[in-house]
């Protein structure tokens, strides 16, 4: 019985390596020109903190809202021009759904825990352009907590979905 565990659990384990890609992006446009550099924020922001994630570099994420979803709680209002400095971006895609994302993580001091927190913040968009005839699968980047105005550049991957 213990084998049979043992093979389903080694199974389902192939099955996502084989199926779900993850890549560090940190030295590809848009993200090299604010990796590992003090980036300003440009407006109010919450940091939050999400307790049900186990995965730690992604238990804290920082949104522009009044209002934050269930499983978030507020850690702090981070003020404009709070220091935050960039880690790493990473895209990923499962495919089986399709799911495709892009995020940075990064670093803030946080006040009321006396500490600087990993946080995550997803940036960018996946999106299709017809514009040439046929469709081509392109990254656009909305405007992030660190510009002030938005990057309009369409970023077309090489091959596949990830840049």
């Amino acid at each position: 019985m213990m084998l049979i565990i043992l093979l389903s659990m080694g199974g389902i384990l192939f099955f996502f390596g084989l199926f779900c890609r993850s890549s560090n992006k940190s030295n590809k446009n848009p993200f090299k020109e604010n990796i590992g550099i003090p980036l300003t924020l440009n407006n109010d922001y919450m940091l939050c903190e999400n307790l049900s994630l186990k995965d730690k570099n992604k238990r804290y994420s920082i949104l522009f809202t009044d209002h934050l979803p269930n499983q978030y709680t507020k850690v702090e209002l981070l003020k404009k021009g709070t220091i935050i400095k960039l880690s790493k971006a990473i895209q990923s895609k499962t495919s089986l759904s399709g799911v495709v994302e892009s995020y940075v993580l990064g670093t803030v001091y946080s006040e009321s825990l006396n500490k600087e927190v990993i946080f995550f913040k997803s940036w960018g968009g996946l999106y299709n352009d017809f514009s040439s005839g046929k469709r081509q699968t392109y990254w656009s980047f909305e405007k992030a907590i660190w510009q002030d105005k938005v990057d309009t550049t369409k970023y077309y991957p090489k091959r596949g979905v990830l840049l």
